[in-house]
């Protein structure tokens, strides 16, 4: 009984390649996941907030979106404002929304009034503990007759900023900052 010589030699070089293959599978699955994981992890940073915008954009007022930042509280043009993504400098952003249920249109008055009544109390609520609401004021915009027939129902509260004031960040988001000079 004699076995060839070279046998035992080949089921060793088999066994190294097949741990090498083995070894590699692992590398390969594992830098996979590192991959993704950083993938993952930079998704949610690269993408704005809920009403945040990556870049400047004119936006009808009726078509402001909770957590949208305005740059000023001054029209661009007719009824659009400047929407600025909330990292940049920015004087005013909607802090809270409330849709009308009324069957008919009411009155602007009637509305501003309802507005700034659901507005005072709903948007300090989200100001941070560490930022002085001395420089904060509140505003509101409602439907008129035109939006109405529209299809706009929407309450929305801003929280704004004194003209020697701006923000960075925003009060929905949780990332808020004031600053004590103009823009």
């Amino acid at each position: 009984m004699s076995t060839p010589s070279h046998a035992p030699g080949r089921t060793r070089g088999r066994r190294r390649a097949r741990f090498a293959a083995a070894v590699a599978a692992v590398v390969a699955v594992l830098a996979l996941a590192a991959v993704a994981g950083v993938m993952i992890s930079r998704s949610g940073q690269d993408e704005p907030a809920p009403g945040d915008t990556d870049t400047a954009v004119d936006v009808p007022e009726t078509r402001l979106a909770l957590g949208a930042c305005l740059e000023s509280l001054e029209y661009v043009h007719d009824d659009l404002f400047r929407q600025v993504p909330c990292a940049a400098p920015h004087q005013a952003e909607v802090v809270a929304t409330e849709e009308i249920t009324d069957a008919q249109f009411d009155s602007r008055y009637a509305y501003s009034r309802q507005a700034e009544e659901h507005c005072l109390p709903v948007s300090y609520q989200v100001v941070p503990d560490e930022v002085d609401t001395a420089a904060l004021r509140t505003h509101t915009i409602s439907p008129t007759s035109g939006s109405w027939e529209e299809g706009d129902r929407m309450m929305r509260c801003l929280l704004t900023v004194e003209p020697d004031h701006h923000l960075t960040g925003s009060f929905t988001a949780g990332d808020v900052e004031l600053h004590t000079e103009a823009m």
